[in-house]
């Protein structure tokens, strides 16, 4: 190991000793190399171990999926609401406008005629 020196070097030595090591030096160190070592460890855990590790990755994916369709829902219900809010004050103000033209002594379907509404 006292041989690596470049990255390349340390890349192959991970990949040809990582499982032998019992713990990763510091000199190995980095994204990379990281997860080889990661990848190291979990190929030597005992059938339980794997067993259990898998477990938790399972409830880590679970939790994620829920988050998200938690959000989705949230989301949903949310631009629905909006949706509705926004249908609400719309009619409100064509409303305020059709009175202020009648208001104004113009005709209901002149009213119409000038919103767009024919």
């Amino acid at each position: 190991m006292r041989e690596c020196e470049s990255f390349k070097d340390k890349l192959l030595f991970s990949i040809r000793h990582a499982h032998e090591l019992d713990e990763q030096p510091p000199q190995l160190e980095g994204e990379v190399l990281d997860k080889i070592f990661q990848a190291a460890k979990i190929a030597n855990f005992t059938s339980e171990e794997y067993a259990d590790y898998m477990n938790g990755v399972r409830r880590d994916w679970d939790h994620w999926a829920e988050m998200d369709y938690a959000k989705e829902i949230g989301f949903t219900a949310g631009r629905d609401e909006g949706w509705e809010e926004g249908i609400a004050v719309g009619e409100s103000r064509g409303m305020e406008k059709v009175f202020a033209l009648l208001e104004q002594g113009v005709s209901l379907a002149e009213a119409k005629r000038k919103l767009g509404l024919l």
